[in-house]
């Protein structure tokens, strides 16, 4: 009796384990199907929503395929998170090539990697053309292929390409290419499963500012008035600055110009730029700039000027070269050259004396000799003679041959002997020669100081001019 009761507790644990294992594996992975789009056109693909269950305790790898060879199942494997949760995809199923018109009913096998599960279900699929008496719906591919960076000196250019993935025909396709800088509209048919291509290009604006603009390209049916394609990207608009160097002289004269620097930012950004100008040591002392520059010296001596300039703007930087200055000093030495010349004597006076007779005691006679040379072009008439011999000696007059004799001797007790000779004419560059000794009426120790000769004539005016050779003073050398 125990034994029986033995036997009937060992099965029912026994079925009470197998029911457990199966209701686990039963609950390990499930999966629900709901059609989204089972009636499709010629090259169509049908859709189903998918939603799996994973009740085991890691995350479960799921393989789809079809029970058939003519569709291409997409996705073809999915992850589904671990205990109990939930993963939705969309399932789509498109036919081989070949598959025809028709109602279809497709067996579906989904696989558990970990679990080893494997459930199998259909799913319904037609084919057919009933879709066309309603009108294809829209199914286009806009690609827009652009310029990310543009140089606004350059052209902008676009490339669209539209591919028409289904039979309907379009007859009036609107294409916008629109941005802030520019906008295209383009109409064009396409037929059903063709393509359109198109490359446009647009002039910016050459002074238009760096920064990024939006670039988009959207595709209408004028008939319905909807988006049915758009296409959204951004493109950069670079930003350059070229210097333009302009040269030019101005108001030309004789001893004063002007030269004019010209400079340009033709860009869209700032430039910041240094200017030189070569000169040289004596250019510079007589040009004057609009604008103060530094000197700067490497190999050459140049002008610098540091400029900054805003976009499209233009500055002038104005060298003036005055000559002026330079040509009225050159002037003023010239006329004081021609001055000298024209009022300067004529006669030059150049008077010497020699220690003739001396002892130990002192110098008692002297050699006197005056120097008359006439270094004008011109004849110089009526030239008087007059020297002064001082009261302390005596006038002793030369007979020698050649040696002009005074005209007159004139002897006063407080002036001492004033001696005169007289020349009617002394022709251009003509020099006479007076000579007479002195002698003293004591002994000189020391220095002696002679008169000044003083010679009077008259000019090309019949005027009296004096000229005298300076005082002459004679020391005896011991």
């Amino acid at each position: 009796m125990a034994w029986r009761m033995k036997r009937q507790l060992s099965n029912v644990f026994f079925l009470l384990v197998l029911t457990i294992m199966a209701t686990t594996a039963a609950a390990a992975l499930e999966v629900e199907i709901t059609p989204i789009k089972d009636n499709v056109l010629p090259l169509e693909s049908g859709t189903y929503e998918v939603i799996f269950t994973n009740d085991i305790l890691e995350t479960e790898v799921v393989n789809i395929r079809a029970d058939a060879t003519d569709w291409i199942i997409t996705p073809q494997s999915v992850s589904v998170p671990v205990n109990g949760s939930t993963k939705t995809i969309e399932l789509i199923i498109t036919p081989r090539s070949g598959v025809g018109l028709s109602n279809y009913r497709i067996p579906l096998v989904f696989e558990g990697k970990r679990s080893g599960d494997v459930i199998e279900k259909s799913v319904f699929l037609s084919i057919s053309l009933d879709l066309l008496a309603k009108g294809y719906p829209p199914n286009l591919k806009l690609n827009v292929t652009a310029m990310h960076r543009v140089d606004p000196r350059e052209p902008y250019e676009v490339a669209v390409f539209i591919r028409n993935n289904n039979l309907r025909e379009y007859k009036d396709l609107k294409i916008n290419i629109m941005s802030d800088l520019f906008s295209e509209e383009v109409i064009t048919p396409l037929q059903p499963l063709s393509t359109f291509r198109k490359k446009l290009s647009f002039s910016l604006d050459p002074e238009q500012a760096p920064g990024e603009h939006d670039l988009e390209v959207v595709i209408t049916l004028p008939e319905e008035g909807n988006v049915i394609a758009k296409d959204v990207s951004t493109f950069e608009v670079i930003g350059y600055a070229t210097l333009v160097y302009d040269r030019e002289v101005r108001d030309r004269g004789l001893l004063k110009s002007a030269e004019v620097i010209t400079l340009s930012n033709d860009g869209n950004k700032d430039l910041t730029k240094t200017i030189t100008y070569e000169v040289t040591i004596w250019e510079d002392l007589f040009l004057k700039a609009s604008t103060k520059g530094d000197v700067v010296r490497d190999e050459e001596r140049k002008l610098a000027w540091g400029v900054t300039l805003a976009p499209q703007e233009t500055q002038e930087i104005v060298l003036t070269r005055n000559y002026v200055p330079l040509a009225v000093i050159i002037i003023v030495l010239i006329l004081a050259v021609i001055a000298y010349f024209r009022l300067r004597s004529p006669i030059i006076v150049i008077k010497e004396a020699q220690v003739s007779a001396a002892d130990k005691q002192g110098t008692n006679e002297m050699k006197v000799r005056v120097f008359i040379k006439n270094r004008s072009r011109r004849e110089v008439t009526k030239l008087k003679i007059i020297d002064r011999v001082p009261h302390i000696a005596e006038f002793m007059s030369h007979t020698h041959l050649g040696t002009l004799q005074p005209a007159k001797v004139t002897r006063s007790e407080r002036k001492g002997t004033i001696v005169r000779w007289e020349i009617d004419t002394l022709e251009p560059y003509e020099e006479r020669i007076i000579s007479f000794k002195v002698r003293s009426k004591l002994k000189i120790i020391g220095k002696m100081s002679l008169p000044e000769t003083k010679v009077k004539y008259e000019d090309m005016g019949s005027r009296e001019r004096i000229t005298m050779s300076g005082p002459m003073h004679i020391m005896r050398r011991r």
